[in-house]
This record gives C-alpha cells, structure tokens and sequence, in this order.
C-alpha cells in the first residue's frame, strides 16, 4: 500500500509589525508532505495586495518553493506606502513542473497521474512509488531510483535517465520514446506493451525483463544486456543491439525484426522462432547453441558469424549472405 500524499498546501498566518518607514512580515512555512521518512517539500509563497478585498495585485515579494526542513519561518520587510487602507494575503502554492526536486527522498508515496513534465529528480530516491499514469515527459532522472515502483501508463518520453535503476519496475505500456537509458538498470522489470522507440540506451541492463509485444524501433542498444529477455510480439524495426548480450533470450511469436543492427552480438542458446528478421545484420554473431525455427531472414548478413550447434529448422533464407 502506498503513502498518501498531499500537495496541497495549508493556509498561513501572516503577522505585521509596522515602524516608522517599514513594514515586517513574517509567517511559518509548513511542508506539504508529512509523511514520515520522506523529504519535505515547502511551497511557494506570494504577497498580494488589495484595496477593496475584491481585486488583488501581486507584488514582487515571492518566496520561491524549496525541499528540506519541515517548516521554516518567513520573514521580509517592505517600506510604508502612503495608502488610507490596504489589505495583505500570502498566496502559497506547489509546482511540480520544471521544478528542482534533484535528490529528494519519495519513496513509497503515491504519485499517480501527477505531472512532473521537466522536473530535475536526478539521484532522487522514488523506490517502491505509485506513479501510475504519471507524467514525467523530459525530466530529468540521472542516477534516480525507481526499484519496485509502479510505472503503468507513464509518460516518460524525452527523459534522461543515465545511471538510473529501474529494478523490478511494473511499467506496462510505459511511454520510454526518445529516452536517454544509457546504463540504466531494468533487471527483472515488466515492460510488457512499453514503447523504447528511438530510444538511446547504451550499456543499459535489461536482465530478465518481459519486453512482450514492446516497440523499439530505431532504438540504439548497443553493448547493453539482455540475458534472458522475452521479446515475443516485440517490434524491433531497425533497432541497433551491436555486441549486444542477447545469451537465451526468446524471440517468438512474430517478433519483427528488420534491418535491426545485431552486428557482434552474442546470441547463444537464443530461440528465434516465427519471426522475421528481414535485411538483418548477423556478422560477427555468436550463433551457438541457439533454435532457429521458422523465422525469416532473407536478405541479412551472416558473414563470419558462429553457427556451432546451432539447430536450425524451416527458416528463410532467401539471398542472405554467408561469406
């Protein structure tokens, strides 16, 4: 069960102090979050005055939102204005877009179908988070951790995440396109139906992870691993998995593909079946020990690739190229 969570934030008391020629303001600053264990969050503070309590103006006196203590006391100076009467409010608000939220302690809270568009969480800590239908479209995620988090419906297209963990993640239909992954670490995770198009993750770890019926065409994947990955249904349209670790893992049931880059790849003890594989780039691939069954592959390149009991059954061959 995740944490409630609350953005909203709760009203202040505003104590005035005149002198001869200033006025002083002061009022407490109460974090929005109180859930224990997490980092507060302080909101946004803005004076307005007004003349007739009807219409407000706000003034230039605005305290930007801040993460850290749970509560903090406000306090500002204006000069007097020759005015009969003038009323004072403080306006407090939270904004979680394009906000500095790098380094924050979330965990456990939930987050779901929020909007962090832009936001700065690198080497945040959001493990075990409910962010269900959260959108994070080009935030910022370096070195950010996501272990155990729900990410279903998420929209995280554009973000950059080197570095960052995203361990035993639930992310079914996960928006990923335009990603920067590089060394981000998907062990055990569940991105069945995620969309990876164009995604940039090289070097990533995608150990064990469900990539059923995924897209990620265009991507670059190069280097990363992919041991024991199921890529059934998954479509790989010119993706690139250059010496990439793709050691038993299971494309099946129609994956697609074509013109994919696999060139110095390993694929041992890998089953291609019924797929197509179609202007593919074999060379230099470790075929050994791997099923090849019923797939297609006419047109791809197998130069110099390693064929050491391999099984192959019923494929397409038609004008691929061996040496």
């Amino acid at each position: 069960m995740w944490a409630a969570t609350s953005f909203e934030p709760k009203p202040v008391t505003l104590t005035l102090s005149a002198s001869a020629t200033n006025l002083a303001l002061s009022w407490t600053s109460v974090s929005v979050l109180t859930n224990a264990g997490v980092t507060p969050l302080l909101p946004a503070h803005r004076l307005e005055v007004s003349l007739d309590l009807t219409n407000w103006w706000e003034t230039m006196v605005v305290i930007p939102q801040r993460t850290g203590p749970p509560f903090q006391v406000v306090q500002t100076n204006l000069p007097l204005v020759p005015v009969e009467s003038a009323f004072l409010r403080i306006v407090s608000f939270v904004t979680l877009t394009n906000a500095d939220l790098a380094g924050v302690d979330w965990h456990g809270l939930d987050l779901s179908g929020l909007d962090f568009s832009g936001t700065d969480f690198r080497q945040a800590n959001l493990a075990g988070a409910n962010l269900t239908s959260a959108k994070l479209t080009q935030a910022r995620l370096a070195a950010a951790t996501f272990d155990d988090a729900l990410l279903d419906n998420a929209e995280l297209a554009g973000v950059t995440a080197e570095g960052a963990f995203f361990r035993r993640v639930h992310a079914q239909y996960v928006d990923l396109t335009q990603a920067t992954l590089d060394r981000a670490d998907f062990t055990d995770a569940y991105l069945h139906d995620a969309n990876l198009e164009s995604a940039q993750a090289t070097g990533a770890i995608f150990y064990g992870v469900n990539l059923k019926d995924s897209r990620m065409v265009y991507g670059v994947f190069e280097s990363a691993n992919f041991e024991n990955v199921a890529f059934d249904g998954a479509n790989m349209d010119q993706a690139v998995f250059a010496y990439a670790n793709l050691r038993s893992v299971d494309f099946d049931e129609d994956a697609d593909g074509d013109e994919c880059i696999f060139y110095g790849a390993d694929l041992s003890r890998a089953v291609l079946r019924y797929s197509s594989f179609e202007e593919a780039d074999f060379r230099f691939v470790d075929f050994s020990d791997a099923e090849l069954i019923g797939s297609n592959f006419s047109y791809a390149d197998f130069r110099e690739a390693d064929w050491d009991d391999t099984w192959v059954v019923s494929c397409n061959f038609y004008r691929a190229v061996f040496w």
